[in-house]
């Protein structure tokens, strides 16, 4: 092939490209690309706005989570809605111990509160099909009221900001998302992982599957 510049005249070579089909790109052990890891929405399985008329209209199709989920393979990645509704608005600060949550003994402690999002999820069938779209979801927090600053949620209450030996900083609202975790999810001290109590999961596996 020659190109004509002016009065110049280049020879290109000619380009040859092959094509190998059993070719296999490997880096770092990974040859195929994780949908699970990198297709994410920030959202959770069981919250409201995947439902019917959410905002007093119908959706644009029958079933926008199996229209969504599957049609697109989207997986959860994040979630901070839940646990900071749950500080904000529904568990109590302990009355003996001042910036702490209550733990149990009402209805609004976090034993309860856990036991009522899970059997919740158990019910609510439309959600089951997506358990294993949640593996891999982290579950963090909103800034505030977590942060031990003296912020109120609207329940009331702020995190302790106590800084001792015994206390370090910050104790209380690590304390709270362990519990979160503890009694929000599906395990084998509560007996429900997964959305099936007293079995492993849906598919065998044991792998706590978010609520």
């Amino acid at each position: 092939m020659a190109v004509a510049l002016g009065l110049t005249v280049f020879q290109i070579d000619a380009v040859e490209v092959r094509v190998d089909p059993t070719c296999i790109h490997e880096v770092g052990g990974i040859r195929s690309f994780d949908r699970s890891k990198f297709i994410t929405i920030h959202s959770a399985i069981g919250v409201n706005c995947w439902t019917d008329n959410v905002r007093g209209e119908p959706n644009f199709t029958e079933d926008l989570l199996a229209d969504f989920f599957e049609g697109y393979d989207v997986y959860f990645g994040r979630d901070t809605g839940r646990i900071s509704y749950q500080v904000n608005r529904m568990i109590k600060e302990d009355p003996a111990r001042s910036g702490w949550p209550l733990l149990h003994g009402d209805s609004r402690s976090m034993v309860a509160q856990g036991m009522k999002n899970r059997e919740g999820f158990e019910r609510d069938e439309r959600w089951h099909p997506y358990e294993h779209r949640a593996e891999s979801a982290i579950i963090c927090t909103q800034y505030h009221p977590f942060w031990p600053d003296g912020t109120t949620g609207t329940s009331g209450w702020a995190f302790s900001q106590v800084d001792t030996e015994e206390e370090p900083f910050g104790t209380a609202s690590g304390f709270f998302m362990a519990q979160f975790m503890n009694h929000f999810f599906g395990h084998e001290g509560n007996g429900q992982l997964g959305c099936v109590k007293n079995c492993e999961s849906r598919d065998g596996t044991s792998v706590i599957a978010g609520l």
